[in-house]
């Protein structure tokens, strides 16, 4: 006659003794002592040593990097024995239990090792091996820890004002957001938010991305803030949100338009008056251009005429050599004032010139 206990239960621990009855006697075997050696579960703890750990209600992250310490122990029932650490169900690692307990170091955190870690406890006892249960599993998660980006707002045109907790842009002019953050990872994208909203994403150039806004309206007032968002191993990871920017559309002050609308007046006059004494002073070298050139070729000509005449006048000498002394007094005296005149006109033809060759 065979017993099986195909499940043994803390019930089931005690005595067995074998009875054989016939009708003549009974015969009564050795007693076999069952004891029940039920394990208890073991616990797992999760901690980083460099601060890399943040603890969540269904599982924990590890900043990408940082260590971390997984340690398995166990309430004392029996000396020595060893933990096994499983990782997604497989078992990765065996270290003896010192203590009741056991601690499995990580000292860089990789995207590898993201997933499900337990415990289980195995002891000898009575030549048998005895495992226990498996622990609660920790839920591993690795994380990238981007560092928080900037927001700068700067206006091209000059129609920015700052104060203390906000930007006035004019409206009409331009304004630029740039974002940027320090470099950690290459490449990755910005998100720009406006009142809490993604409205544009550009990739990040040299850690850093602009956006441009050409005409500034009223529909462009409101808060601005960049995300930064990195993509590795198959994860996007993105940052903090950057410190937010209050931005205020202002109207162009009436001062400054009747400033502007003044300067457009005073420039247009300042024009017109160029203009008028360009026209004046050429119209008057041309008039005086025109008066000058008609006396220098009457000159000329009376000139000319005034030589024939004293050729004839000195022929008519020399016929009448024997004249009245006082007609050749009067005239030479004629002959003389004649020569003056000419002389005169000589003075006046060289100033012309002088004159005409100033202005031209």
């Amino acid at each position: 006659m065979t017993l099986t206990l195909s499940r043994v239960t803390p019930t089931d621990e005690g005595q067995y003794t074998c009875h054989l009855e016939t009708q003549k006697s009974t015969t009564h075997s050795n007693t076999v002592t069952i004891s029940i050696v039920k394990l208890n579960q073991p616990r797992i703890v999760l901690t980083s040593p460099d601060g890399g750990l943040a603890r969540f209600a269904e599982r924990s992250e590890i900043t990408r990097g940082h260590s971390f310490i997984i340690t398995c122990s166990i309430s004392p029932q029996y000396p020595g024995g060893v933990f096994h650490l499983t990782f997604s169900g497989s078992n990765i690692d065996t270290k003896p239990a010192v203590n009741h307990s056991a601690s499995f170091l990580f000292p860089v955190a990789e995207f590898r090792h993201q997933g499900n870690y337990s415990c289980v406890y195995q002891v000898e006892v009575a030549s048998h091996n005895l495992s226990s249960p498996s622990s609660m599993p920790v839920t591993v998660i690795i994380k990238l820890k981007l560092n928080q980006p900037h927001i700068v707002l700067t206006s091209p045109d000059g129609g920015l004002a700052r104060f203390a907790e906000r930007s006035e842009i004019t409206r009409g002019h331009s304004f630029i957001i740039t974002c940027s953050i320090s470099p950690q990872y290459p490449g990755g994208i910005f998100h720009l938010t406006f009142s809490g909203s993604n409205i544009d994403t550009k990739p990040a150039v040299n850690h850093s991305a602009s956006f441009l806004f050409p005409v500034a309206e009223f529909k462009h007032q409101g808060i601005y803030s960049c995300v930064y968002q990195v993509e590795d191993a198959a994860q996007n990871f993105s940052s903090s949100s950057a410190l937010p920017v209050t931005v205020i559309i202002q109207s162009p002050s009436l001062l400054m338009v009747c400033l502007v609308a003044a300067s457009s007046l005073l420039l247009f006059l300042v024009i017109l008056a160029v203009v008028c004494v360009v026209y004046r002073r050429r119209r008057g070298a041309r008039q005086l251009e025109a008066h000058i050139q008609t006396p220098m070729a009457v000159t000329l000509r009376n000139h000319y005429v005034d030589s024939d005449e004293e050729e004839e006048e000195e022929e008519e000498e020399r016929d009448y050599v024997n004249v009245d002394p006082a007609a050749t007094k009067e005239k030479q005296w004629k002959l003389a004032g004649a020569d003056e005149e000419e002389s005169d006109e000589d003075h006046d033809y060289e100033e012309a010139q002088d004159d005409y060759v100033t202005l031209s």
